[in-house]
């Protein structure tokens, strides 16, 4: 029951300015500002984990950054696939 709100609560929302564009889907992201957004968070971004030691995924509040070395045993492309 409780997975079937919050799946409620995630499909279906759209974005828009209101002035300049038709409402866009979004297909992807927490809402910012609801009460269960932070708990969304930490379950989305807690099994987020690169495929090398030596790159490295940074998070903080909604952002998500991937920081991978030129030297590597995983390319970038690999990295940024297995993390989407």
């Amino acid at each position: 029951m409780a997975l079937n709100w919050i799946i409620a609560f995630l499909t279906g929302r759209k974005t828009s300015d209101g002035r300049f564009s038709d409402p866009q889907p979004i297909t992807s992201s927490i809402v910012q500002g609801s009460g269960i957004g932070p708990t969304l968070w930490l379950i989305v971004e807690s099994d987020l984990h690169p495929l090398s030691d030596a790159n490295v995924i940074f998070k903080y509040a909604d952002d998500t950054n991937l920081l991978v070395p030129e030297n590597t045993n995983f390319s970038l492309a690999d990295e940024f696939s297995h993390i989407k």
